[in-house]
């Protein structure tokens, strides 16, 4: 083993300690008596080599501390970077489904031009701002500007069924675009002159004789439809394009509103839209400050 001396005292000495590199205290005894059993330069050199050969076999079984802390904390780095992509990934996609979910909500909400369909999907204080200037746009509206629109609307459309081209998602600046068409459906009652009370423009039609006339033009427009021909002479068909341009809060609610309209088709459902409303006995205007 190592030296011993006769004090039972296991000796090192200084050469021996730093060729072995045995990483443990020297001790040296200060017995006056104590002598070594044996010494370093009393071995051999096969006795020599074979204590090194122990010790470094000792030693090859014992793993350095710093190395394997280092390991660890650099597997615990790699672990956290990766959990922490992945999070962001997760976020990143259900942030893009959340707004591409309020793109479908936005679009359906036409199909009925009610308050409950549209108001929900805006902010508290989200704005509708109507553009080019050429179509003489109102002042930007607010939720409950909005709702009134809306109500005007109802009064001669059952919806305006908008079908999207194309949309396109910034999920960084919340921002979405979208490219559509849609086509009114005005009510059969404000169409060709007729009114709720079933009279005509002038007011000398009797039920009656609007019942079959009402029944003459269904069959008329059955035919049509039967050729492929309802829509080319149907002057209340009318179908116009839209660019919105909306601007998504954090809380996943439209603050914002920018719809581009079709300035040729518009002033053609403007018309028809005040033959409606004077069809229904009613007087207003699409835009409130227009030049209907």
């Amino acid at each position: 083993v190592h030296e011993q001396g006769s004090c039972g005292v296991y000796l090192f000495s200084p050469a021996w300690y730093q060729r072995t590199q045995y990483p443990q205290i020297q001790v040296t005894c200060t017995q006056a008596t104590c002598t070594p059993v044996h010494t370093v330069s009393s071995l051999t050199s096969r006795q020599r080599l074979a204590n090194v050969s122990r010790t470094r076999s000792r030693l090859a079984h014992v793993s350095p501390t710093r190395p394997r802390f280092a390991t660890v904390f650099i597997l615990i780095l790699i672990l956290f970077n990766i959990k922490i992509k992945i999070k962001i990934k997760i976020k990143k996609m259900t942030s893009e489904q959340s707004l591409h979910e309020t793109v479908k909500a936005f679009i359906q909400s036409f199909q009925t031009l009610t308050e409950a369909a549209h108001l929900p999907l805006r902010a508290t204080k989200c704005l509708h701002r109507f553009t080019p200037a050429s179509v003489n746009p109102p002042s930007p509206m607010t939720n409950q500007d909005w709702a009134l629109h809306l109500g005007k609307l109802r009064q001669v459309l059952t919806g305006i069924p908008v079908v999207a081209k194309e949309i396109h998602v910034n999920v960084a600046k919340r921002e979405i675009f979208i490219w559509a068409e849609g086509t009114p459906g005005f009510r059969e009652e404000v169409k060709d002159g007729l009114t709720k009370d079933g009279l005509t423009e002038d007011g000398l039609a009797k039920e009656g004789s609007l019942k079959q006339e009402k029944g003459e033009k269904r069959e008329e427009k059955k035919e049509k439809k039967e050729k492929g021909e309802d829509r080319e002479d149907d002057e209340w068909h009318v179908t116009t394009e839209y660019i919105f341009l909306l601007s998504i809060d954090a809380d996943g609610k439209i603050e914002r509103i920018l719809e581009f309209v079709d300035s040729l088709t518009v002033e053609r459902l403007r018309g028809l839209m005040m033959r409606a409303w004077r069809n229904a006995g009613t007087e207003t205007v699409l835009f409130e400050g227009g030049t209907e």
